[in-house]
């Protein structure tokens, strides 16, 4: 991702949201902005102690956020690892 228009924002819940343990470690070290928002779907609480999130009819409640682009390619791999989602970025 070159492009400042490449970089899009983050749906967060759960774990990651202020107050969290996930969020101290994933989004707080990194210079961004968090707006409330809510979207549409349905959480499952999966074996593996994590929730997953899919599409549903129920409101989700959870922040938009938008990292600064000097810092955006650290935190999403933050969060990548994470959430165990492997990208390469070649």
């Amino acid at each position: 991702m070159n492009n400042q228009n490449d970089k899009l924002p983050v749906f967060v819940y759960g774990t990651l949201l202020a107050g969290f343990g996930n969020h101290r470690n994933y989004v707080k070290p990194y210079q961004h902005e968090a707006t409330s928002a809510t979207i549409q779907g349905e959480i499952y609480h999966l074996p593996a102690g994590y929730p997953g999130l899919l599409k549903g009819e129920q409101e989700v409640v959870g922040e938009i956020v938008t990292f600064a682009p000097d810092v955006y390619e650290q935190a999403l791999a933050g969060l990548d690892e994470l959430e165990t989602y492997y990208v390469w970025r070649g």
